[in-house]
């Protein structure tokens, strides 16, 4: 436990934050690297997570660490459970997961779960980790 004053523990917040998007913007990079170059993302992720200085936690690309950022002349519809507004930052949120799959050309996600497996042509998603 680290004691110090709220003006501290906010730059501490606020440091550890920055770095993990920092490390979010670098793993995305590398498989954009990879992508590219048709080389295998996983391996490299995993040589560079044995570096003891790196380490291989929370090293699994994905969409990014902000805002979504998608083109804004394609209807793009959210499924996000947590979220009770009707839209969120402009976009409709759609409650019926079900009917989200139905509609949807393509599902955009940050990991592959057993509720998209039956979608999973549809799926695009930058997760290493859990492709099958």
């Amino acid at each position: 436990m680290l004691l110090t004053d709220s003006k501290e523990a906010e730059a501490i917040k606020l440091f550890a934050n920055t770095y993990l998007a920092m490390r979010v913007s670098f793993f995305n990079e590398l498989d954009s690297y990879a992508e590219v170059r048709k080389l295998n993302a996983q391996q490299i992720i995993n040589g560079v997570g044995l570096d003891p200085r790196i380490g291989d936690h929370y090293n699994n690309p994905s969409f990014g660490y902000g805002r979504y950022c998608l083109p804004k002349d394609i209807e793009v519809v959210v499924y996000e459970p947590a979220l009770t507004e009707e839209e969120f930052y402009n976009l409709r949120v759609m409650k019926d997961f079900e009917e989200f799959k139905k509609i949807s050309d393509v599902v955009v996600a940050n990991r592959l779960s057993d509720e998209i497996h039956d979608v999973k042509d549809k799926v695009y998603t930058r997760d290493l980790f859990s492709r099958d």
